[in-house]
């Protein structure tokens, strides 16, 4: 009896060890896949995990690429120190991607510290135009003629207004819409060459005509019922910051009287005057405008506003 105790221990001793170590596998093997997930790359056309380059492959990249936008991984979120640290040495950081990417650009050779860095390329031609353009095609809002087409573009922040309108003469004629982003008029055969300029971040097709639909988003986010009793929030006492990019908020009836100040004096901006509407309008205007009394109100309809252009 005793001998077959001893068996039992023994076992059990074994099979405990086992478990245990099978544990620590599974648990090493999902920290590993956490990991690697750690560092997904998520664009508009794709996502990846990137392999980790050596400082061999980083420093030729990195001079390959120089004055070039490119797409880099940290493996670390730099402070704004930081950041002011990897742009004197020649990287300057854009704009964000997740996990831990940025599209940025080269302006040194011979970057010397490339401790950070995990991964660095070139920008794909597929990742700078929308999906819907390169499955679907233009929208008939953007076709031309049988030629030509019209699109969206997207120009990176640190690009200069003479270099945009520099590439477009060489394609066709564009408008500036708002800030980098522009209205471009192409032959559609050359859609690919003007995405492969290095100043392009994104392409996509025009946008749809603007319809009065602010009823139809407020029933979505249940808006109604929140300003309904028991709860009757209106956004009394509430001031709403806004900056936006080429002016502040039109005077408009549905929100005049809650202005509180427009600090730095700038021009009426169409665009801000439409965001204060969604945010704080009070539907004043619906009716005169075709809809039913307040009907296109904003969200927060008893909130004041302070405007400010983004500059």
């Amino acid at each position: 009896d005793m001998f077959d105790t001893r068996k039992k221990f023994v076992f059990l001793s074994i099979l405990i060890i086992g478990i245990l170590t099978l544990t620590q596998i599974v648990y090493s093997e999902n920290s590993q896949v956490s990991e690697q997930k750690k560092f997904l790359i998520s664009l508009e056309s794709r996502e990846f995990i990137p392999k980790q380059q050596s400082t061999a492959e980083i420093t030729t990249k990195l001079n390959e690429l120089y004055n070039k936008h490119v797409l880099i991984q940290l493996d670390y979120i730099p402070s704004n120190e930081e950041k002011k640290n990897l742009e004197s040495q020649g990287i300057n950081l854009i704009a964000y991607l997740p996990n831990y990417a940025w599209f940025a650009k080269i302006s040194e050779q011979n970057i010397k510290d490339v401790s950070g860095i995990r991964y660095i390329s070139e920008i794909q031609t597929n990742d700078k135009i929308s999906s819907y353009i390169l499955k679907k095609g233009i929208v008939p809002k953007g076709i031309v003629d049988k030629n030509n087409i019209k699109i969206v573009v997207v120009f990176f922040d640190d690009t200069k207004e003479s270099e945009i309108t520099s590439i477009i003469s060489k394609y066709g004629s564009g408008k500036n819409m708002f800030g980098n982003v522009w209205e471009i008029t192409l032959n559609k055969l050359q859609l690919t060459s003007f995405a492969n300029e290095d100043i392009v971040q994104w392409i996509e097709n025009l946008p749809p005509e603007p319809t009065d639909s602010l009823d139809v988003v407020r029933a979505r986010i249940h808006a109604n019922e929140v300003q309904a009793p028991p709860y009757d929030l209106h956004g009394n006492g509430y001031v709403a910051a806004m900056w936006e990019v080429g002016g502040s908020v039109y005077a408009h009836s549905d929100y005049a009287s809650r202005i509180i100040a427009e600090p730095d004096g700038a021009p009426d901006s169409a665009h801000a005057t439409q965001v204060a509407g969604v945010i704080l309008g009070d539907g004043t205007r619906s009716s005169s405008c075709g809809g039913s009394s307040q009907q296109w109100r904003g969200i927060a309809t008893q909130a004041g506003v302070v405007s400010y252009d983004t500059t």
